[in-house]
Order: structure tokens, then C-alpha cells, then sequence
């Protein structure tokens, strides 16, 4: 007769070992960035009755997902840092709650799909999202990045890489709007600034280095 004792307990272990390696797994996966930029309007988006219900669809889904809170303050003192000491200095971007909430759509957006990217799971891109709020720039921005925990992480990620960095210290972007929902950031720049965009409160980063190390 077979000992069930022996046979269950290697099973048991076999399982715990297993769930501590997928553990190991994720946290070992790769900090990811993304960034891209447009300088022009362009055409508006043609309209798709069809596409449109559909995306209706997924976004009152993915709204379920909440966003994670964070500190607006830091994540806008950090970057007009890098402003401030960058090789043509610009001046300190505000803090737009539109563009938040722009930025807020599109990470839960990624976060449902399971995918860090800049286009929409409805095929649409910074220029097209921007569009459909009626935000009346003519220029954008966005980076999005995965995995990073902390404002500061992110940031100093970013900062490192020399398309996002563009986009952070580009003179000609006044604004910004960030999220993070689950592990997925996004940023968005505009040239916009309407004057009820919130303004940072920075004392202390006055002598803080640059988060660029290349």
C-alpha cells in the first residue's frame, strides 16, 4: 500500500517552490520606459460609430481600475529640477488636471491590457486622446514607463534616457499631467498652461543634483 504521506508532502514542497519562483519572476521583470512627441495638431480623427461604442465598452471597464496616488508636488519639482539644469535651462512647467486626467485614461488603459505602450487599445495615439478632450495645443508630449515603485525612480528612469529627458526639459511645454495606475506611469506635456494649473511648491529642491547620470 502506498505511503500517502511521502507522496503528498514532495507535491507540497514542489508547489511552494513553484510559487516562490513566479514571486522571484515578477520581481525580477525589467523597469520599461517609453516616449514619444508631437509638434503639430495634424487632422482630426475620422469618426467610427462602430469603434467608438467599442471603446465606450473598454473604458468603462478599465475605469474600475483604480489609480494609484502619488505625489504630484514631487513628481513636478523633480522635473522642473532637470529643467532648471539643463544645457539650455526652461522654464518650471505647472500642473495641469487635465492633462492628469488624460494621462490617468491611458494608464489604466495599459494597466487592463497588460501592455506598456502609447497607443490606445482603440488604435489611438497621444494626438487623437488629445483631440477628443478638445485640448486646444499645438504641441504634446508623453512618456510612459512600467514597474517603477517610487516618483523618484520613474523620474531618474526617464531622466536617463535621452528621448524622455527631451521631452521633460523641452522649453517649449509649460504643463504636465502624470498618473500611475497598477505598475503603469504616464506623463503628458503640453504648451497650452491655462492659468488655473497649479503651481509646485519646491522649496528644498533648490540644491537637490541632477537625476542624469549619462
Amino acid at each position: 500500500m502506498l505511503n500517502l504521506k511521502f507522496i503528498i508532502l514532495p507535491l507540497l514542497l514542489t508547489n511552494v517552490i513553484a510559487k516562490e519562483s513566479r514571486l522571484k519572476a515578477l520581481m525580477d521583470q525589467p523597469k520599461v520606459i517609453k516616449s514619444t512627441a508631437y509638434t503639430s495638431p495634424g487632422t482630426q480623427e475620422k469618426s467610427n460609430p462602430q469603434k467608438a461604442a467599442n471603446t465606450d465598452e473598454i473604458y468603462e471597464k478599465m475605469t474600475d481600475i483604480p489609480e494609484i496616488q502619488f505625489d504630484w508636488n514631487e513628481m513636478i519639482c523633480l522635473v522642473n529640477r532637470e529643467r532648471e539644469l539643463a544645457k539650455e535651462p526652461a522654464p518650471p512647467l505647472t500642473f495641469s488636471k487635465t492633462l492628469a486626467r488624460i494621462a490617468m485614461a491611458h494608464s489604466q488603459d495599459q494597466a487592463f491590457h497588460k501592455e506598456m505602450t502609447h497607443t490606445g487599445s482603440d488604435g489611438s495615439n497621444l494626438l487623437i486622446r488629445m483631440q477628443r478632450n478638445k485640448y486646444a495645443g499645438l504641441a504634446f508630449a508623453e512618456n510612459v514607463a512600467w514597474n517603477q515603485v517610487t516618483v523618484e525612480e520613474v523620474v531618474r528612469a526617464w531622466a536617463n534616457s535621452d528621448g524622455h529627458y527631451k521631452n521633460m526639459v523641452n522649453p517649449k511645454y509649460c504643463e504636465l499631467g502624470a498618473s500611475k495606475v497598477l505598475s503603469y506611469w504616464t506623463q503628458v506635456f503640453s504648451n497650452l498652461c491655462p492659468k488655473d494649473n497649479l503651481a509646485a511648491n519646491c522649496k528644498g529642491y533648490e540644491k537637490r543634483p541632477s537625476l542624469r547620470t549619462k
